[in-house]
This record gives structure tokens, sequence and C-alpha cells, in this order.
């Protein structure tokens, strides 16, 4: 039962299952036609695509609310190809792109909407954004969308 487990786990395990639950409500999984790896893999990145925006996001708070080692937590997602640190990083990168080309963030700095987004340093904004994209987030927001 779930009162043999500490608090800390009691408390990865209801994560972990209300996000299943949350899956079976919606109807975006049907459990028994599914393996239970690939349900897990769709945990895992509903959880970063949910928290992304956490600055102390990283693969050990997103192993800790999936109920998961960080070993195994890489492990799931090497099979799919992207790092765990890997997708957090294009989540924020993703969502730094969209706000600077949305007018709402017109008044908004670079830093504060990469702040927004998750990072927590303004020189990796810029680096990232322009590894990704090719251009500085700068650059990227004075051309037309």
């Amino acid at each position: 039962m779930i009162g043999d487990f500490d608090k800390r786990d009691q408390v990865r395990l209801s994560q972990g299952l209300l996000l299943d639950l949350t899956h079976a409500v919606e109807g975006t999984l049907r459990p028994s036609a599914i393996p239970p790896r690939t349900l897990l893999l769709h945990r895992i990145n509903r959880i970063i695509d949910l928290n992304f925006a956490e600055p102390e996001l990283d693969p050990g708070a997103v192993a800790a609310a999936a109920g998961i080692s960080v070993r195994h937590l890489h492990g799931v997602l090497e099979e799919a190809g992207e790092t765990a640190g890997a997708r957090i990083l294009r989540r924020r990168l993703e969502a730094l792109r969209h706000a600077l080309s949305d007018p709402a963030f017109d008044g908004a700095s670079i830093t504060q909407i990469g702040f927004a987004s998750g990072f927590s340093n303004a020189s990796h904004i810029s680096r990232a954004f322009r590894e990704r994209y090719g251009v500085t987030p700068s650059q990227y927001r004075k051309r037309p969308h």
C-alpha cells in the first residue's frame, strides 16, 4: 500500500498516478493498447511540457516527478533519441521563440521572456537560441513573422 512508502516516494508515486489518471480521463491514451515503456515516455514528456518554465527543472526533478531513477529516465529517453536536458532546453527555446514573435510581448525584454521561459542565465539565452535557430533572439524578434 502507499503507506509503506516514505513521504517523498508517496508524492512521486501520486504524481505519476495522477498523470496516468488524467490521460485515462482525457481519453488520450488507451493503457491496454500501449506498452508500459511508451506510457512512461509519454508521462516523462508531459512532465517536461508542463514544467519546462521552472528554472529548477532538470533531469533529477523530472525523474523524481515520474517516480523513477535518473538512470532509468536516461535509458527511456535514449530510446526516444533525445536526452532530458535537450528536451527541456528545446521546450524553453520554443516558448522563447513563440513569445518573440508575439506582439503581446513587444514591451518585454528578451531576458525577461527568457527567464519566464525557464532560463536562469541571460548569456545562455542568446547562445542557445543562436545555436538552435541560427540567429540571435534580437535578430529573430526584428524579422517579420
